[in-house]
């Protein structure tokens, strides 16, 4: 989809699991985050309108890393910045709430 919102949309509307995680275990959210695509991103995460790959912020790659440090690798440093702050996020909200507030 070249990170073009309308794309991933159409995509979606034909069937294509977006959610779909690869044997390197790499899905939508790391391909959009390594080649920059900050609006299919956001879409990809949040969207109302779209997949809500939120869990897809917690899952480690064969090598053990985060998107956000795979997207360090090719240079994408705000994207890896910005998605820390989201994978922290998702990561507190999966505490129970005795452990968050410890």
């Amino acid at each position: 989809a070249a990170g073009n919102v309308a794309t991933l949309r159409w995509l979606q509307s034909q069937g294509v699991p977006l959610s779909h995680v690869n044997a390197a275990r790499h899905g939508a959210i790391v391909k959009a985050a390594w080649k920059g695509h900050c609006e299919a991103l956001q879409w990809l995460l949040f969207a109302l309108d779209g997949p809500q790959l939120t869990d897809q912020l917690l899952l480690l790659d064969l090598e053990g890393r985060t998107v956000s440090q795979l997207v360090q690798l090719n240079g994408q440093h705000d994207v890896a910045s910005w998605l820390q702050v989201h994978i922290d996020e998702q990561r507190r909200s999966m505490q129970p709430q005795s452990e968050a507030y410890a």
